[in-house]
This record gives structure tokens, C-alpha cells and sequence, in this order.
């Protein structure tokens, strides 16, 4: 049989013992890749004058470990002689006994290999330090029933998700270079220590961070890059991000840049966070808000970036008629227009341009009868993946000379919870309020009243559509 060697290395390392869950015993797991006969290694603590067993999931164990004075560190290295996976199991041998800390080691001994593919210490009574760099294949750990952590070091693993709110002793967190999209913290907690880069946290996640940092230790507080998922989308689809657009009062920076170089104003349109793009092209959004300003000596600065492809165009680029003028000038992301004509204009053609060739222009192009009122006509761009609808209402003029519908004759007005429309001498047939996708969420008939008053209070934060008789128009509630 050939022989197994454990090494165990005393480092002074003292922590201290807290409140705890219900277990008989505590429990750490935990898996790595191992060579033949290289050394592996890993730190531990637990309560002193103690004993733990370590199953080494190889069919040996290593019976009666006691424990180092002053609750020490206790760097404990092994050799395998196969190469595999293993499973280790540590165990507290008397319920009195706490496992209070676990660490890789490489930084403190390059030479073992320490790098951990799965961590369980959910069934750890006090845990109060926990640290594993560099185990590139963690991409999930349970920490939601874990009080008394107090030092957490995680960085470059793979974690999507991480629940610490029932850590709520917590001081020094340091989770930069994961995989997280969500963090929780505990509400109480107030933070010495932290990193938190190269993740994809939105810029509200760092808002919320940031605030859980005592200001004495701002230097040491890194919110660094985030990266957010890409996105591909069409020319004239928009991105929300209205969520991020304002804190403390402070309104976020928005840079767009386009194929790394800073984009021209003329390929998009940005409003209170919302972004909307009007060509083609490999852009880069990147956030920034001086409420979360570090220190002068912070020399990682914060900032949020999302790249988006827009490899689809299914606009027009450029829409003309025979008599009035199109109001507003034509933009291909401007997808409502209205011409006035006089009583005498009985026809009016209609003209448009694709803005690829791949696009199938269909609808009411080319000559169109004009009856006294109101005149809807709608044109449609359409590629292999996009469509996209523009509306000309033509408002050709009784003989008096006055349009019977105008858009001047009603104000819209909107709330978080209403939307208010003013129609003054306006006569309104019907009212209909749709998504962006086009489904009908709201219609009324003939309403009478001066001043119409709409409860949107049930509706998301987004952009839709309200349409008055046969006129549309945006409006965002927040």
C-alpha cells in the first residue's frame, strides 16, 4: 500500500464564537481536482482544545484532529495517490466543537493547490470567515441561513447569485471577479471592507453598496466595472434603463460608444435612461453617477457598461407626400405624423423609402382619397425578423377651412398613477392605451367630460402608446 501524508502547519489566526443554528455537529464539504502526489491544501479553524475528523473521500480518514491554542489557523496539506476528483468531508467529533473558518491557501503557500470545484458549509453552526480564491468552477454556494460571517473573500469563482442578509455581523466582503448578478445584503450591516468588480450589477446594485459602507473606509470600497448581457436589437427598438438614470438627485452619465470610439448623436436618442438607436452597428452604453464618487485615491473608478447589437433594420428612411407638409421632419424612429390640407386637396400620394434593401415596404402607399376630417393611413417596413408601422394622419379641412381634428387641441399629461388628457373643444370618439408590442391593455368610448382622467396605476414602468380616435402617441410612465 503506498503511503499518505498529512501535514498540519499552526498559524496564529484568532477569531471568535458567536450565536448559532441547531446542528449536533458542524460540517464542511468540499470537492477539488487532485494529481497524484501533489500536495493539497486547505486552513481551517475551530474551537480550541477540540477535535475534527477529516474523510479525505478516497476510503481514508484522518481520525482525532485536535485543535491549535487560541483557535488558531491550522493549514493542513495532503497527498493523493491517484488523480481524480475527491469529495472531503470535516467534521466536528463533539458538539461542542465549531468549525469557525475556512481558507484556500495558495496565497500563503504557492506551492499546494487549493482550488476548490464545490463548497457546502450550510451545516457550519459559526462560521466566521470564509475565503476561497481562484475556485473558477463555484458558481453556487449557500449562505442564506448563515448568521455570524463576519470576513468573506470570494473573488475570481464563478457565482451568479450570493444571499448574504442573515449575515449580519458582516464587515469585510470582497466578491469581485464572479459571475453576480444579485447580491443580498443584510439591512443592518455596515460594511469596513469591500470589492465588488467585474460583475454584472446594475448601477442601482452599486447605488446600494455603496451605502452600506461606513464613509471612514470609503478607500477601501472598489465598485469597479460591471458588465451587464449583451443585447441584440433592431434600429428603432429602445433600451430602458430610466431605473438608473437618477440618485441622490444626481443624474447618471450616459456614453455611447460605437465600435470603441464615442458614437455620433445621430445614431441614437436617449431620454431619462431610455436609449433608442437609429443604426446599425456594435454599441457600448456605459453608466456612471457622482453619488458614488470614491475617494481621490480610489484609482478603480465605478461604472457600468452593456454592450448592444443592432443587426437589424426594418426602418424607412424617409417618408414624402404630394401636398401639406409631414409634421414632425421625418426620423426613422419617429413613427407618427400628421399633414394638414386645405378643404380642395381631395387626394395625396404617399411616398416611402426603405432604409435596406432587404426591406418590403407594404400599406397605404402611393394615391389615397381624402375625406373632410380625419384620414389614417399606415405604411409598413418589414425585414426577416422586424416589423415596424408608421402612421400619417392627413386632416384635410372642411369648407370653413378649419381641420376637424388637430393634435393642438388636446393636452396630455402624465402621472406615475394617471394619465390626463385635456381635450378642450376636441371631440373624442374613443381612447385605447397599448404596449410596445402592440396589445390593446385599455379602451373607452366616448368619454364627455373636458378633462379625462385614466388610472395607469396598474401598469409597469415602460413606454406605451395612447391612441385618440386615430391618433397615436407616446407617453413613459415611470
Amino acid at each position: 500500500m503506498k503511503a499518505r501524508k498529512i501535514v498540519i502547519l499552526a498559524v496564529l489566526f484568532t477569531f471568535h464564537i458567536s450565536h448559532f443554528t441547531v446542528f449536533s455537529q458542524d460540517t464542511i464539504q468540499f470537492t477539488w481536482n487532485a494529481t497524484a502526489w501533489e500536495q493539497m491544501g486547505f486552513g481551517i479553524c475551530a474551537t480550541e482544545g477540540k477535535q475534527f475528523v477529516i474523510d479525505w473521500g478516497n476510503g481514508y480518514s484522518s481520525h482525532d484532529i485536535p485543535t491549535t491554542a487560541g483557535a488558531s489557523w491550522m493549514n493542513i496539506v495532503y497527498y493523493y495517490d491517484s488523480t481524480k476528483e475527491y469529495t472531503v468531508t470535516i467534521t466536528s467529533k463533539t458538539p461542542d466543537c465549531f468549525l469557525t473558518s475556512l481558507r484556500t491557501i495558495y496565497d500563503y503557500f504557492p506551492n499546494y493547490r487549493t482550488s476548490f470545484t464545490a463548497l457546502d458549509v450550510s451545516r457550519c453552526r459559526s462560521l466566521n470567515y470564509l475565503e476561497f480564491i481562484g475556485s473558477s468552477s463555484i458558481t453556487d454556494l449557500d449562505l442564506s441561513k448563515n448568521y455570524t460571517l463576519y470576513s468573506f473573500y470570494s473573488s475570481l469563482n464563478r457565482l451568479t447569485d450570493l444571499d448574504l442578509s442573515k449575515a449580519s455581523e458582516l464587515v469585510e466582503l470582497d466578491c469581485s471577479a464572479n459571475h453576480l448578478k444579485t447580491l443580498l445584503l443584510n439591512e443592518n450591516i455596515v460594511l469596513h471592507y469591500l470589492r465588488c468588480g467585474d460583475n454584472r450589477f446594475q448601477l442601482s446594485d452599486l447605488y446600494t453598496f455603496f451605502k452600506k459602507v461606513n464613509p471612514i473606509f470609503l478607500n477601501t470600497t472598489v465598485l469597479g466595472t460591471q458588465r451587464l448581457d449583451s443585447l441584440e436589437i433592431a434600429v428603432g427598438e429602445w433600451v430602458d434603463f430610466s431605473s438608473q438614470a437618477v440618485f441622490d438627485g444626481i443624474a447618471t452619465v450616459f456614453t455611447i460608444t460605437k465600435s470603441g470610439l464615442l458614437a455620433d448623436p445621430n445614431d441614437y436618442s436617449i431620454w431619462n435612461g431610455i436609449v433608442e438607436f437609429r443604426n446599425k452597428g456594435n454599441y457600448t452604453i456605459i453608466m456612471t453617477n457622482a453619488a458614488m464618487s470614491q475617494l481621490d485615491h480610489d484609482i478603480v473608478p465605478h461604472k457600468v457598461l452593456v454592450d448592444i447589437s443592432v443587426t437589424s433594420d426594418a426602418t424607412l428612411s424617409a417618408i414624402s407626400v404630394s401636398k401639406g407638409v409631414l409634421s414632425p421632419v421625418f426620423s426613422n424612429i419617429v413613427y407618427d405624423y400628421t399633414v394638414d390640407v386645405g378643404y380642395d386637396t381631395t387626394e395625396i400620394t404617399i411616398m416611402a423609402t426603405a432604409a435596406d434593401p432587404n426591406i418590403t415596404i407594404s400599406g397605404d402607399t402611393g394615391l389615397r382619397n381624402l375625406q373632410i376630417g380625419s384620414n389614417v393611413f399606415t405604411v409598413s417596413a418589414t425585414n426577416d425578423t422586424t416589423t415596424w408601422n408608421y402612421t400619417i394622419t392627413v386632416n384635410r379641412a372642411d369648407n370653413t377651412g378649419i381641420a376637424e381634428l388637430q393634435l393642438q387641441n388636446y393636452e396630455l399629461r402624465v402621472t406615475n398613477e394617471q394619465l390626463i388628457i385635456n381635450k378642450e373643444q376636441l371631440t373624442i370618439n374613443n381612447i385605447q392605451i397599448f404596449n410596445i408590442v402592440g396589445q390593446n391593455l385599455l379602451s373607452l368610448q366616448s368619454p364627455l367630460s373636458p378633462e379625462i382622467t385614466i388610472d395607469i396605476s396598474h401598469l409597469k414602468s415602460g413606454i406605451y402608446i395612447v391612441k385618440i380616435n386615430n391618433i397615436k402617441k407616446k407617453f413613459i410612465k415611470k
